[in-house]
This record gives C-alpha cells, sequence and structure tokens, in this order.
C-alpha cells in the first residue's frame, strides 16, 4: 500500500457554505495529511485570523502558507480580502488559491488583479474537486514559498 501523502503546508481556508466545508475537508483528507487546516467563515473572519484578533487571539495558532478562499462570502468577499491582504506587506506574501462559483471574467480578471495566484471554479464533481486540490498541494508543497516575516499581520 503507497505511504500516504505528507504536504508541508499549513492552510487557511474561507469558506462559507456548510457543504463546501464538508467536501473540502473530506477531498483535503483523501489527498493526505496537510499540518494544518483552519477554516473561517468569511473574508472578515479570515483577517481577523491573521490580524490576531479575538476569537483568533491564540498564540500558539500557525501562520498560514497557503489561503484557499471562496469568493462570494457574506460581511467581506473575497475581493476585498485579497486587497487587504496585498495592501499589508507583512501578509502579501501569502499565497492566494481562489475556488469560486462564480465563472463570470470580471470575477477572475479581478482577483487575478488583485493577486489571486490562481482561480478555479467549484467543480460539481468530487472526483474532480479532489484532483484540483492534489494539484495544488503538490504545487505549493514543491514551491518555495516565501516566510511570512511577522504574525500575526
Amino acid at each position: 500500500m503507497p505511504e500516504r501523502a505528507q504536504w508541508q503546508l499549513d492552510i487557511l481556508a474561507a469558506e462559507d457554505t456548510p457543504s463546501d466545508i464538508e467536501l473540502l475537508q473530506m477531498a483535503l483528507a483523501k489527498c493526505g495529511d496537510v499540518r494544518s487546516l483552519h477554516i473561517v467563515r468569511d473574508g472578515r473572519e479570515l483577517i481577523a485570523y491573521l490580524k490576531g484578533e479575538p476569537p483568533f487571539a491564540d498564540p500558539g495558532r500557525q501562520a498560514p502558507n497557503i489561503v484557499l478562499m471562496d469568493l462570494k462570502m457574506p460581511r467581506m468577499d473575497g475581493l476585498d480580502v485579497l486587497k487587504w491582504l496585498r495592501h499589508n506587506p507583512d501578509c502579501s506574501v501569502i499565497p492566494v488559491i481562489i475556488f469560486s462559483s462564480s465563472t463570470l471574467d470580471q470575477d477572475v480578471l479581478q482577483a487575478y488583479r488583485l493577486g489571486a495566484n490562481a482561480y478555479f471554479e467549484k467543480p460539481t464533481d468530487f472526483q474532480q474537486l479532489q484532483a484540483i486540490l492534489h494539484s495544488v498541494l503538490a504545487f505549493w508543497s514543491h514551491a518555495r514559498r516565501p516566510p511570512v516575516t511577522k504574525f500575526p499581520c
């Protein structure tokens, strides 16, 4: 039996739909083990996590070295999060992968203009989601990632 993949990644995922969170967790589990996974429900929570604000003030929490993010979220959407990230030098280097149901060219273009590292349409097929996540994990595990120089940001 092949050895289970061990991905040296600390993932912060922002997703507001409970069923999508469950699918993400299941697909990631099928891909192997990541070092850490923390899930927040919207863009404001993602920023609060990065800044170390309550309820994310635990000094032992792990700095993410990759962000998986939905685009259309309540309170603060993914585009606003990208703007915030890219204007905060301490967090601007964290790779951001967008997973969105939006296929609008303007959303894709705006996400890339704001610094997204990749944009994927959320697949409706679980096997396809697993394949995309496996590719993302493999790529970012092999790619050199800049260190987060200050955390919280």
